[in-house]
């Protein structure tokens, strides 16, 4: 599946948004999921972010991990 989704708020005391690309596939029952930050999709206080989205399943229980960069404050 692919999809985009915009995220509002605020992230380490900065507010702004950026987009999050979704890229999943299913291939010989394995599957394979990777959801980046767009490229120059940060706005606001939250302009040059880059990093990538993961989402962890331990059980019946997910939770998620977000390892990002942002530029040094202007």
């Amino acid at each position: 599946y692919v999809a985009i989704e915009r995220l509002t708020g605020r992230l380490a005391g900065r507010d702004g948004s950026f987009l999050l690309f979704h890229r999943g596939v299913m291939a010989d029952g394995k599957q394979e999921m990777l959801v980046e930050i767009v490229p120059d999709s940060g706005s606001g206080a939250l302009t040059g972010i880059r990093g990538t989205f993961r989402i962890v399943i331990e059980g019946k229980k997910h939770s998620y991990d977000l390892e990002y960069e942002l530029p040094s404050s202007r």
